[in-house]
């Protein structure tokens, strides 16, 4: 790939530099998701083959629900249980599961078409429940269930599907969790439709994602998860902006609100990097209610992720960041339609690719006031991401201290080309928090690359399209002088 054509990705935004686990965007824009993620229903039950013929070949339950379907005919006679009758010679096949991480079972054999027998044993032959027949509505009578089945955890279980006396044929079954299930977490519901309801703001709970199923999901930018969900239903009973925070929870989440008719309304993937709050845990601020509207809190993960989660709803209170006296102001003009970023746009801004140099006083030390936000260039939204360069300074190291009125990414860049520049370190700094970073490892007088900008790629549901951040530096180069933009072939030569 030419350099120009990597200069060219790297305005649009495609260029990512990564972190474990996770990629950081150094663009403007929004990168274009792999596959369109839309809110699908659940999936379906997975249909799969036969039952194995004993318990050394049973065929593994490995998710719920789980249909199984298959003939018991031409099979063997290998297991018999007293439900309430012994002596069957009836075929019989077999299935193995284990314990789900919580809760009960509900093995439900409606739709066979013969005088069917249901156990569960262990490989050692303790039956530990057993039906003949259920008599269920809209069902072969004669058809086996079994409800509220619990399951000492840490072993491996088996499903005999069998006859009574010696009957044979077609069978079906479904085995799920039972539908009212007392051992169910504490939490938020499976689906939309079994929503737990939020009563009133503000609002604490607490629960677990893990043996859920993954029902929704949304791009924020990483789409195809597979994690888990749960779902809250609040209806607002008052106009206001609240904040939804994941705060404390123990995985790597992903968190998304819709109205009642399923439209997003915000989304969030890494608000938080690190304690107390968590590695890439999820925040949403400022999320606008409006009174009688119902909406729809998804905790997810990315990709597969799932585990605890600890969930908090409250009013917003908006932050305020003011710029200190004696501030250095950034200087960035108004972010206006079509704006083109040739002030600090940095690898972001083709063809000059204008960095600013940041000036320190006698003493090594700035404070730099600047704005960030969001503006619209030819129908497309894009984020205002800021490109400095730093001065090391004689001795010791850079400490930066970061704090804004929006959710704000600073990173330490390397290598010092846009052709492959990556982020070397982050912090997240705001709404009304601050952010710390110590940089080191350079020598005197050695220009360093330092990025701000938001954290999403568009502004929040209703609100303003442009804040305030502050930024305190030390270490820096004594009584550097300067006061204006300058691009990366200006910057190269005060170098030279």
């Amino acid at each position: 790939m030419t350099t120009r054509w990597l200069f060219l990705l790297l305005a649009m935004g495609f260029l990512v530099s990564e972190v474990p686990g996770k990629t950081l965007e150094l663009g403007n824009r929004a990168p274009a998701p792999a596959q369109k993620s839309m809110v699908q229903p659940p999936p379906p039950p997975v249909r799969v083959r036969q039952g194995g013929d004993t318990l050394a070949n049973a065929t593994p339950i490995t998710t719920l629900p789980f249909v199984g379907s298959g003939s018991t005919a031409g099979f063997a006679d290998d297991y018999d249980s007293a439900c309430p009758d012994l002596g069957s010679n009836s075929p019989d096949v077999v299935y193995s599961f284990e314990r789900p991480e919580y809760g009960t079972l509900t093995i439900d054999l409606c739709g066979s078409t013969y005088d069917t027998k249901i156990y569960v044993m262990s490989e050692e032959g303790q039956i530990f429940d057993c039906n003949d027949d259920f008599a269920g509505d809209d069902c072969n009578p004669q058809a086996s269930r079994i409800d509220n089945l619990w399951l000492p955890p840490g072993r491996t279980y088996y499903l005999v599907v069998d006859g009574s006396g010696d009957d044979a044929g077609h069978y079906e079954f479904v085995m799920r969790r039972w539908e009212e299930d007392p051992e169910v977490p504490p939490g938020g519901g499976d689906t939309i439709a079994s929503a737990v309801v939020i009563p009133g703001l503000p609002y604490d709970d607490t629960g677990t994602t893990a043996g859920y199923t993954d029902d929704y999901d949304e791009i924020c930018p990483y789409s195809g998860a597979t994690a888990p969900d749960v779902v809250y239903k609040y209806v607002a009973t008052t106009t206001q902006p609240v904040n939804v925070d994941l705060c404390g929870s123990a995985y790597d989440t992903k968190l998304y609100v819709y109205d009642g008719a399923l439209n997003l309304i915000a989304c969030n993937d890494d608000f938080y990097f690190g304690a107390p709050c968590g590695t890439y845990v999820s925040k949403l601020e400022n999320v606008n209610l409006y009174a009688g509207t119902t909406y729809y809190v998804i905790i997810d993960g990315y990709g597969a992720a799932s585990g605890d989660y600890v969930i908090a709803i409250d009013t917003f209170a908006p932050c305020v960041v003011t710029c200190p006296a004696g501030g250095f102001p950034e200087g960035e003009p108004p972010m206006g339609q079509d704006y083109v970023d040739n002030y600090d746009g940095g690898c972001n801004t083709e063809p000059g690719f204008p960095f600013q140099v940041l000036p320190a006083d006698y003493n090594g030390e700035l404070t730099l006031c600047g704005e960030s936000g969001w503006y619209n260039f030819q129908g497309s939204e894009y984020r205002d991401t800021d490109w400095y360069i730093l001065s090391k300074g004689p001795a010791g190291s850079i400490e930066v201290t970061l704090d804004a009125e929006i959710a704000t990414y600073m990173f330490e860049l390397s290598p010092q080309d846009c052709a492959a520049v990556g982020v070397l370190q982050q912090a997240t700094g705001g709404p009304c928090a601050e952010a710390f970073m110590s940089i080191s490892g350079y020598g005197h007088m050695a220009p360093v690359w330092f990025w701000v900008g938001p954290t999403v790629f568009a502004p929040p549901v209703g609100g303003d399209s442009t804040y305030d951040y502050v930024v305190w530096f030390s270490g820096l180069e004594p009584g550097m002088i300067t006061t204006e933009a300058s691009t990366w072939s200006t910057v190269k030569a005060l170098y030279r």
